[in-house]
């Protein structure tokens, strides 16, 4: 939600105790810092922020300014800015000025709401996360398709929460054909919903279902090997079409992701199916995984699992989750964890 700058917390302590605190504002202005500082005096208070405190002039003044301005003592700063412009010149500033500054307080928990952000100066492609579903045996749907629902009401809404958290929703031909999903976060008075993108390499589908509709001030991109599909799609501004050629009877979904970067999509909830993860996973892409295990059983060979694709056949090359969490939600478990780390 806070568009293409990381959300930053901002807390304000003085002899002990929490006087203020601020976050980052819708679309990333104004920061956390000029939010909890503008125009006012704490003198010999501590300042506590997430993320290094800018330097630069941009849309909104330095927050190293606000800082300075306020008479702040010391500051605690959770990690090191990765933006080439920030990155340390902040901190200088701050000792120049005479306040006390102390680094990396807690940069694994920091980098963490914002590793997108620490990707994006390091990569060619967005953060990418994967987030399915799955019974005990591992199977995302039956046999006939039916996926609704195999998790529990509290799990669906901490999907919502991870979709917030994202700049775009990722699915494939298969996962709309199957759902029609509309791919929104179901809050009323939201500003912005997430981009959507979707991948059709035989341009199956039609403008009436639910991804292609206009909500609130998103894009839809969509993927396709045919150029059929271009007088369906004319009338609708906010779809965005790239053509691309199919790979192996997909589509080239490490160019896909290199585009999407140049289009500034900072981040990608993939909700596809057994073809869409195994392309992603087996081009080593995947940043995130969440695993909703619910406690019930599908069964059949031909029911579609979360990994297709041709698998691998050396388990010494299987990934493997690092820092994994586990969290209960109703009778699910939640199994997350990185395959990559930025900061």
């Amino acid at each position: 939600l806070t568009g293409e700058n990381p959300s930053v917390g901002a807390v304000l302590v003085k002899n002990g105790k929490i006087i203020k605190e601020a976050v980052t504002s819708y679309n990333g202005r104004p920061h956390a810092e000029a939010i909890l500082l503008r125009n006012k005096i704490f003198e010999k208070a501590d300042l506590y922020v997430t993320l290094e405190p800018c330097c630069h002039f941009g849309k909104t003044p330095p927050c190293t300014s606000f800082i300075i301005n306020s008479k702040i003592k010391r500051v605690f700063v959770g990690i090191k800015d990765p933006n080439p412009i920030v990155n340390g010149k902040g901190l200088k500033i701050l000792k120049s000025a005479k306040i006390e500054v102390f680094n990396n307080i807690l940069p694994e928990e920091c980098a963490e709401p914002n590793e997108w952000f620490f990707k994006r100066f390091k990569s060619e492609f967005p953060y990418i996360t994967i987030k399915t579903a799955i019974s005990l045996d591992g199977k995302i749907a039956t046999s006939t398709g039916i996926s609704r629902w195999i998790s529990s009401k509290k799990s669906r809404i901490f999907t919502q929460t991870l979709r917030k958290r994202h700049h775009a929703i990722m699915v494939g031909t298969n996962t709309i054909l199957k759902d029609n999903p509309s791919l929104t976060i179901h809050e009323k008075n939201i500003i912005k919903q997430p981009d959507r993108i979707i991948l059709d390499p035989d341009g199956i589908l039609s403008p009436s279902f639910n991804v292609f509709k206009k909500h609130i001030n998103e894009r839809v991109f969509y993927f396709t090997g045919s150029k059929k599909t271009e007088k369906k799609f004319k009338n609708l501004n906010h779809v965005k079409i790239f053509y691309l050629p199919k790979k192996n009877c997909f589509l080239d979904i490490l160019k896909i992701m290199k585009i999407l970067k140049e289009e500034k999509v900072w981040s990608i909830l993939v909700e596809g199916g057994g073809t869409l993860n195994a392309s992603i996973i087996e081009n080593n892409l995947v940043d995130r995984l969440y695993v909703v295990i619910s406690p019930r059983l599908i069964g059949g060979k031909d029911a579609p699992t979360l990994f297709d694709g041709t698998g691998f056949k050396n388990l010494s090359k299987t990934p493997l989750l690092k820092n994994v969490e586990y969290i209960q939600s109703e009778q699910d478990i939640i199994i997350t964890g990185f395959l990559k780390r930025y900061f």
